[in-house]
């Protein structure tokens, strides 16, 4: 979480998206905080497809089901 607020603090959607999926991939992990790992999700998703980060955005929609 700290890392997010960081990469957000200095505006780098790359490293937003990727943070806001490491994040998801913990919290799924642990299976708590169902909410918000989808709005990660969701969020480093749409934010990868605008960038062209194809990778990424098949790496959230893995963890998406």
């Amino acid at each position: 979480r700290t890392a997010l607020e960081q990469h957000r603090a200095v505006d780098s959607p790359p490293w937003i998206a990727q943070t806001e999926l490491a994040l998801a991939a913990v919290l799924l992990a642990r299976a708590v905080e169902p909410d918000e790992v989808r709005g990660l999700l969701t969020r480093a998703r749409g934010a990868a497809e605008g960038m062209g980060m194809s990778v990424l955005a098949h790496r959230c929609a893995a963890l998406s089901g």
